[in-house]
């Protein structure tokens, strides 16, 4: 691996201008990295993944979020409405339901994407390994966050610099708070100085 890897970031996608068209779906059946992050109130969550195909990777996480099936679901604040697990899962619909959804329904329009197509796989687990090593470094990253990513491997962080090229990260349909937690979880991404 060369010593800089340029990382072009899309998005951010949210519910409200996912793709709708087979033509639209095309230009994320691709392979890449992505930072997927949840805002509350209190403690913004972020979550950094890999996938062979974005679009059922993205499919996959809004679904999960709107049928209750995540492990956990947060009230508006961040603060822990249902853990997780199936037996949970179950209880919770069975004695919560509305609840239940309502909760999962919030989650997914909380749900913010942005991604970077990466064809190569060794790069992708490397990129993933990277980027969740540089935000779990607390000095970088405010604590009310919560990096919600069990996938790191050590051993595959890389000494490599990262450049984040963020030109065609359309911020427009973000809050300002949105915005600046975003800037802030990207800018802790970056290569240390």
């Amino acid at each position: 691996m060369s010593d800089a890897v340029r990382l072009s970031w899309h998005g951010p996608l949210m519910l409200g201008n996912f793709p709708e068209t087979e033509e639209e779906l095309a230009r994320l059946r691709y392979a890449g990295v992505y930072v997927f992050f949840r805002y509350y109130t209190q403690h913004p969550l972020v979550y950094v993944g890999k996938s062979e195909n974005l679009a059922e990777r993205f499919s996959t996480h809004i679904a999960d979020s709107i049928s209750g099936k995540v492990g956990q679901l947060f009230d508006h604040d961040g603060t822990l409405f249902r853990n997780g697990g199936l037996a949970t899962l179950f209880r919770s619909l069975q004695r919560e339901f509305e609840d239940t959804l309502h909760h999962g329904v919030e989650d997914a329009r909380r749900t913010r994407l942005i991604y970077t197509l990466l064809p190569d796989r060794q790069h992708r687990v490397a990129i993933e390994a990277t980027i969740i090593g540089r935000l779990l470094e607390r000095r970088k990253l405010p604590d009310k966050f919560t990096v919600w990513n069990s996938n790191r491997h050590r051993s595959l962080e890389m000494s490599a610099v990262l450049e984040h090229d963020q030109s065609m990260v359309d911020t427009a349909s973000l809050t300002a708070e949105e915005r600046d937690e975003m800037q802030i979880i990207l800018d802790a991404c970056r290569t240390p100085t």
